[in-house]
């Protein structure tokens, strides 16, 4: 309690032994042992009349409870697992590709053929591309939307 070792004692008996003198020596120890246990069972009882062991105990149930809903309730998981499927729907996606490899297409078809029609054709497969690419996008963007809204309810309610 006080960390009082070996060599600290015995200084503080001599110094006990010099102040009070040998024969009232057994005297004082007695009274600071009587006040010591007298001190200790006041600490006692005020710790029983506060019922501060239920409160501890109370405590320490509340502290376990908010731990396990912390736990079961972990949001960000939940978010990364949404963004990381969010992600691969966009490298599926891969709108940037579709778009490279028409244009890939129509500029091999006009080196290759030099007809009008041909370039016309490909300039509407570029145009039905880049459409259902777009509209792709928004739908990815607009689940991806609704799945953190998801999350957000989720953890809300939690």
């Amino acid at each position: 309690m006080f960390n009082i070792g070996f060599p600290e004692l015995m200084v503080i008996l001599l110094v006990a032994f010099l102040v009070v003198g040998p024969k009232d020596l057994p005297k004082v120890a007695r009274a600071l042992a009587r006040g010591i246990k007298k001190a200790r069972a006041l600490v006692d009882q005020l710790k029983e009349e506060a019922h501060w062991d239920e409160m501890m105990q109370e405590i320490t149930q509340v502290k376990d409870t908010v731990d396990e809903t912390v736990k079961e309730a972990d949001v960000v998981q939940e978010f990364r697992q949404v963004k990381d499927q969010i992600n691969q729907v966009k490298k599926a996606v891969d709108i940037k590709g579709a778009v490279q490899d028409v244009k890939k297409d129509l500029k091999k078809s006009l080196l290759e053929t030099g007809v009008k029609e041909d370039l016309q054709g490909a300039k509407a497969e570029l145009t039905q591309a880049v459409n259902e690419a777009d509209k792709l996008a928004r739908d990815v963007a607009k689940e991806g939307r609704a799945a953190v809204e998801e999350a957000k309810d989720a953890a809300a309610a939690q």
